[in-house]
C-alpha cells in the first residue's frame, strides 16, 4: 500500500511539473514572455501548444495580440 502511494505522488509530481513547463514561451515576433492558451494539437512527440500575449504598439496607439503555436516540451 505504502508503495503504490508513493507511486501515485510521484507520477503527480511529475505531471505538475509537465504542465508547468509549457506555461510560459517566449515570442518569436518579439521576444517577450506569452502565457500558453491551453490549446493543443498533435500527440507525442510531436505535440505543440498554442501561446499568446498583449502589447501596446505605440505607433498605431494600439493594443496588438500576437498568437504562435511551439512543441509543448520547450
Amino acid at each position: 500500500m505504502k508503495t503504490v502511494l508513493m507511486a501515485l505522488v510521484l507520477m503527480a509530481a511529475m505531471t505538475g511539473t509537465a504542465l508547468a513547463a509549457k506555461q510560459t514561451a517566449f515570442c518569436p515576433y518579439d521576444g517577450q514572455l506569452a502565457q500558453w492558451t491551453g490549446a493543443q494539437k498533435g500527440t507525442y512527440p510531436n505535440q505543440v501548444c498554442e501561446y499568446e500575449h498583449f502589447f501596446f504598439d505605440t505607433k498605431t496607439k494600439r493594443s496588438i495580440k500576437h498568437v504562435f503555436w511551439r512543441a509543448c516540451d520547450n
